[in-house]
């Protein structure tokens, strides 16, 4: 059974910087209950706020405790065991009727700041995030005092809601582990090494091999026909490394790894054996048939590009399944557009990739690409007739409950005009790829690529179709006195702007470029294989 995942307020606080500190500090000491102006540290130190950072935790727990059943007022002490970061968070949805149930921690303290922040956060320049989240720790903080019988909530729920947004800032910028990535385990650092030298004198790359039960979590790709034969060499130059115990003990793991640099005298990229990565002093080994590190660069452009082949079959599997999902794209032309060209793309990609470059195969990727671009315009035109729609609906026409409901039903409307969108998008960005391998016309290629981002920026998050549905949504919430119906309603948002997060990954990905050597230069470039038998049964760049 998967062990629950809790988060430490004493953690989170330890990872604050003094500025992000002051807020909490402020609305913890500004408030008549507070107990830490009185202690010592808080006296001796601040505004080094860090040199007390278990005192301000300790106060906020115990205002947490003060304000539940684990508080004992007439022993004026605490009772029990102190509730968790996610129990406090949770504690103070529900005693604003934020629904709860099914939520994690995640999603209860997008909801608890987005709900008293005049913006979406997602939808707000960064600079401006922190501002807004002050405002919106005040609001909260009132609203919960106004609701509750006790003034304590104010501070309690203010710098809870200041602390929310900071433990998202710290996963985002690696300072702390977010609510998926607590389990993930480390690569392993291999024990022994040999630097793999060609018969030249110079060193190709790096080998170790690696224990079977620390790779557990690794995804590997099975090699195609043309992975294999490319993988060929490499693996011919490998074999006198493989014992006849490994060739019969099932499958090994092995790690080669490339530290690249550009040599002028060379006149290309050549392998160095120390310097990058922890690579020193590695004992050498000669093997046949290797010149430099071009027949490990040659293995990884194959892998690269059967990825590649992959990613846009997986990509096209993906948006057909999502298009017969969609109840708005009726048996029309714009549907017929859209299936038809997902379905050519499909058809052509293999061949493509693998080299099979014919010049009616571009013309009718490039006519696809004229048809899409015709269902994006028009798709576009739907979302501006859908978002004032949103904008036109008013209390004063209808009861609260209805009201509500025809906020969601636009709502609907529009989450499926963007659905929409990013398909047509999508799928765009596939022909993208294809079109890209083909050799030359780079202008060109440029050309669709910034078409294609210039497209996307409007429906992204800060994009400003996005920031006015935002708005006119804000606008519409001030009049909704039930924060359950406007917790429902930002939640639909919510849900909207993480695909839209999604969408804007995928298909940034689908059009940058597979595989650049240059993106390597003076770096360190790792493949990973499982080899069973003497044959390269798997694969991944790691």
């Amino acid at each position: 059974m998967k062990e629950k995942y809790s988060v430490s307020l004493y953690d989170i606080l330890d990872h604050c910087s003094n500025d992000e500190l002051a807020p909490i500090v402020d609305s913890l000491v500004g408030s008549p209950f507070s107990y830490l102006k009185h202690a010592r540290a808080y006296l001796r130190f601040q505004p080094d706020h860090g040199a007390y950072r278990d005192q301000i935790a300790e106060e906020i727990y115990r205002l947490g405790l003060f304000l539940t059943e684990s508080f004992s007022a007439q022993a004026g002490s605490m009772a029990g065991e102190k509730h968790s970061y996610d129990d406090l968070i949770a504690t103070v949805c529900k005693k604003i009727a934020i629904p709860i149930a099914g939520v994690d921690v995640v999603q209860h303290e997008a909801m608890l700041i987005n709900m008293f922040t005049k913006q979406h956060l997602l939808t707000a320049d960064p600079e401006r995030r922190a501002a807004l989240v002050k405002e919106a720790a005040g609001a909260a903080g009132k609203a919960a005092a106004s609701i509750l019988t006790t003034d304590a909530w104010l501070p309690f729920v203010s710098t809870l809601v200041e602390i929310a947004y900071l433990r998202g800032v710290m996963v985002a910028d690696g300072r702390l582990l977010g609510h998926d990535s607590h389990t993930l385990v480390m690569r392993p650092e291999p024990k022994t090494a040999v630097s793999v030298v060609g018969d030249d004198g110079r060193h190709a790359f790096a080998l170790a091999a690696i224990p079977e039960e620390k790779t557990q979590d690794w995804s590997f790709m099975v090699p195609d026909g043309r992975t294999r034969s490319q993988l060929a060499p490499l693996l011919t130059a490998l074999q006198p490394f493989f014992s006849a115990e490994q060739m019969l003990s099932g499958k090994n793991i092995y790690s080669a790894e490339a530290a690249l640099s550009w040599s002028d005298k060379v006149g290309g990229y050549v392998g160095v054996a120390k310097g990058h990565k922890g690579m020193v002093d590695l004992h050498q080994v000669t093997a046949i048939g290797i010149s430099g590190p071009a027949i490990f660069l040659t293995a990884a452009t194959a892998i690269a590009q059967q990825q590649q082949m992959q990613r846009i079959e997986e990509a096209l599997d993906e948006i057909k399944a999502m298009l017969a999902d969609i109840s708005r794209f009726q048996q029309d032309e714009r549907r017929s557009t859209l299936t038809g060209s997902i379905r050519y793309f499909k058809q052509v990609a293999r061949a493509v990739l693998s080299g099979e470059l014919a010049p009616e195969v571009l013309h009718t990727i490039e006519h696809h690409e004229a048809e899409l671009n015709k269902v994006y315009d028009h798709l576009a035109k739907d979302l501006h007739v859908a978002t004032e729609a949103l904008r036109a609906v008013k209390k004063d026409t209808f009861g609260s409950s209805k009201y509500v409901k025809a906020l969601q039903d636009g709502q609907t409307t529009v989450m499926g005009c963007y659905d929409d969108i990013l398909l047509c998008l999508r799928a765009r960005a596939c022909g993208f790829q294809l079109m890209s391998a083909y050799p030359g016309r780079e202008a060109g290629k440029q050309a669709r690529y910034e078409a294609i981002a210039e497209d996307l920026r409007p429906f992204l998050p800060t994009g400003e179709a996005t920031i006015a549905i935002d708005r006119i949504l804000r606008e519409k919430l001030q009049v909704v006195s039930s924060y359950e119906s406007k917790a429902s309603l930002l939640a639909r948002e919510n849900a909207l702007l993480d695909n839209l997060i999604v969408a804007d990954r995928a298909i940034t990905a689908a059009i940058a470029p597979a595989f650049l050597l240059s993106n390597h230069a003076d770096d360190c470039l790792v493949l990973d294989f499982q080899v069973e038998a003497g044959e390269i049964v798997g694969i991944r760049v790691g």
